[in-house]
């Protein structure tokens, strides 16, 4: 059952909500593998840059973002997914104490992307959870095993310019 709570999160995470703006305003980068595109939208307050083939999703409802790298065909398909804002360290727990209180579900147990800012890493079969804290506000990255090389990269990008 607790199980089933962890997938569901992760596949409201991977769908979005039912408000979703698929016309998404960026500013396409020239031909450029290693290009990024920006993200900037002044009703949610939120600004970054991306990698580009990546994937948006605005939530009008909660005024938040999603942004998905592209299944890595080398890894089983897996993806990154990070949620701009998200739930706080108290509110994730919040929600998580009864799998917190049984040991199904790790805090720093597991090595997730490396960074200065004030992180948490949230395990649980196989599922990776990372929640940072920037300036008061949260991110969240979730995966289903490791970030790859270049999710780090991908989430690197997004910190790097985020604004709120």
């Amino acid at each position: 059952m607790k199980k089933i709570l962890l997938v569901t999160t992760a596949i409201f995470l991977l769908a979005g909500c039912t408000q979703t703006n698929n016309n998404v305003p960026v500013d396409e980068p020239a031909s450029d593998e290693a290009a990024v595109n920006t993200y900037n939208n002044e009703e949610f307050n939120i600004s970054f840059n991306y990698p580009s083939g990546w994937t948006i999703r605005e939530n009008e409802t909660n005024k938040s973002v999603t942004v998905a790298s592209p299944p890595d065909m080398d890894n089983a398909g897996n993806l990154i997914v990070i949620k701009i804002p998200s739930e706080s360290f108290e509110e994730y727990e919040s929600t998580n104490k009864e799998l917190l209180a049984e040991d199904k579900m790790s805090i720093n147990s597991h090595s997730g992307f490396e960074t200065e800012l004030p992180t948490k890493i949230y395990g649980q079969h196989g599922w990776l959870y990372q929640i940072i804290e920037i300036d008061g506000k949260y991110i969240s990255a979730g995966n289903e095993t490791v970030f790859s090389e270049k999710e780090k990269e991908g989430l690197k990008e997004i910190l790097n310019s985020l604004t709120f």
